[in-house]
């Protein structure tokens, strides 16, 4: 039994992950932990590590290769060049990223503290502050606080999320 790479469709991994587990198949796929931004909240996701891949474990002579081909989600299995055989991935890399995966990770924060932001409108339109934390507030909406100089002083100030947006973004 050896690990091959699967090529999913465009933001299929998780359709491809259950129909291949669905099917019998011993299939890995490294996630993360991420913030995203939707109608001013801040909310938690889990997205794949590797975007439009995932592993399956396969042996080469008695695995029946039409059935993954078929599968929805799943656009090809891995190979480069001119190869007819797939990509095989040593079982030390797939094990590294399984132990990795299963520890607690690192949430990848939308804003970094410290970071510069750029305050697209309202009434602050074209400043640049310091993020310095999120904050939810009772509405349930969060609010970034940023470090703005304004008039020779550094102010603190709530500023919708959509209001901003990283620098070179």
């Amino acid at each position: 039994m050896k690990w091959h790479v699967i090529h999913t469709k465009v933001r299929e991994e998780f359709r491809a992950l259950e129909n291949l587990q669905n099917q019998g198949f011993e299939v890995f796929l490294p996630t993360c932990q991420v913030q995203k931004k939707s109608q001013g909240k801040i909310k938690l996701a889990t997205e794949p590590l590797f975007s439009r891949y995932l592993f399956i474990r396969l042996s080469d002579v008695s695995s029946n290769w039409f059935p993954i081909r078929s599968t929805r989600g799943v656009s090809q299995l891995l190979k480069f060049g001119q190869a007819t055989e797939p990509v095989v991935i040593p079982d030390p890399i797939v094990d590294c990223l399984k132990q990795r995966c299963s520890q607690e990770e690192p949430l990848h924060e939308l804003f970094e503290p410290g970071e510069m932001l750029e305050i697209t409108s309202g009434p602050f339109k074209g400043f640049f502050g310091f993020f310095e934390k999120l904050q939810t507030l009772p509405d349930g909406l969060s609010r970034a606080m940023l470090l703005v100089e304004i008039l020779g002083s550094v102010q603190k100030l709530q500023i919708q999320l959509p209001q901003l947006k990283k620098l070179g973004a």
